[in-house]
């Protein structure tokens, strides 16, 4: 499983064979820019995650990108089960 979207990429790219290089080129973006994405030291931008995933013949970072995003909802929305939670124990305890 990936840790973050780092190893999304580097899984990828190792799994697709073709240098970073390459790639960098497809999408019309400079090597360094590339670089500092695959580093982790800027975050993939949205545009470029289903051409990645086409270049590479992998969804991982797809994959990984919608997990992320089904956990932040089920976290959001177990906060807001909590918190309706209180409000019925504090409305209950009022009531007595």
């Amino acid at each position: 499983m990936c840790r973050d979207e780092v190893d999304a990429i580097e899984a990828s790219i190792a799994l697709c064979g073709r240098a970073k290089k390459w790639i960098a080129d497809r999408l019309q973006i400079s090597r360094s820019y590339f670089t500092e994405v695959t580093r982790g030291q800027k975050r993939v931008p949205d545009w470029m995650i289903e051409p990645l995933c086409a270049l590479t013949g992998t969804t991982l970072l797809a994959q990984y990108r919608d997990l992320q995003r089904a956990l932040r909802m089920s976290e959001r929305r177990e906060a807001e089960a909590a918190r309706i939670a209180r409000i019925a124990d504090a409305a209950r305890a009022g009531q007595s």
